[in-house]
């Protein structure tokens, strides 16, 4: 398993595209999903009650599709990087790696 911690500063160029995939879901998921979704339950709820997004609950099903996003990226990360490190056999994958 190559050490992706080592040496940095390249800005990705010896990382594989499953590292680079497995990356960018959980960023996406973890640094702007979430904390969106946190956030607008808490603004637009409390704090901004008149907003268009406040009307029949409209707040609670943006929240909580962006919090399903943020697990399914979640999910589909993990998946990535254990296919990528060959945790994981998938079907058809050759025994022995």
């Amino acid at each position: 398993m190559k050490n992706v911690f080592i040496g940095g500063g390249g800005g990705g160029a010896g990382l594989s595209a499953g590292v680079k995939a497995h990356a960018y879901m959980m960023v996406i998921a973890w640094a702007l999903l979430a904390p969106l979704g946190i956030l607008q339950s808490t603004v637009v709820k409390r704090i901004l009650p008149e907003s268009a997004l406040s009307v029949n609950g409209r707040w609670f099903k943006n929240h909580q599709l962006k919090l399903i996003l943020a697990i399914i990226l979640t999910l589909a990360g993990f998946i990535t990087i254990y296919v990528e490190n060959d945790s994981i056999k998938l079907p058809g994958s050759k025994a022995g790696y």
